[in-house]
């Protein structure tokens, strides 16, 4: 017969363990957005637009990767479509530069929504 502690602990330690990686991906929101934010100002100015892209898409395949297991599968379902549509135009995709443009600018807003709920709570 199982002792209903023995049942109880790893799902409290799984709790736990899933709660801090919770807040360390909210914890890690504010740097990964201002990483967004300048690599978008550098396209903007017209600086390695094609880096300053894969760069963006490095951080939003680190953000579709945890989301979704820390409750925030819409952010990873948005960060990994866009993820997507900017490695189609890096390897040459002709889709429009703009419409990836405003879901960048779509994204760093959700983002910053994201982070300013969390700071409230």
């Amino acid at each position: 017969m199982l002792d209903q502690r023995t049942c109880e602990g790893p799902s409290m330690a799984f709790q736990n363990t899933l709660a801090r990686i919770q807040s360390k991906f909210i914890a890690s929101l504010p740097e990964r957005l201002a990483r967004i934010l300048h690599l978008f100002d550098s396209i903007s100015q017209g600086d390695d637009i094609l880096g300053s892209l894969h760069g963006i898409e490095q951080e939003l395949h680190k953000i579709a990767g945890v989301a979704g297991s820390v409750g925030h599968s819409r952010l990873g379902e948005h960060a990994s479509e866009l993820e997507l549509r900017i490695a189609a135009y890096r390897a040459g995709d002709n889709s429009d530069v703009v419409i990836i443009a405003d879901k960048i600018i779509a994204m760093t807003q959700f983002l910053s929504e994201i982070i300013d709920e969390h700071q409230r709570t």
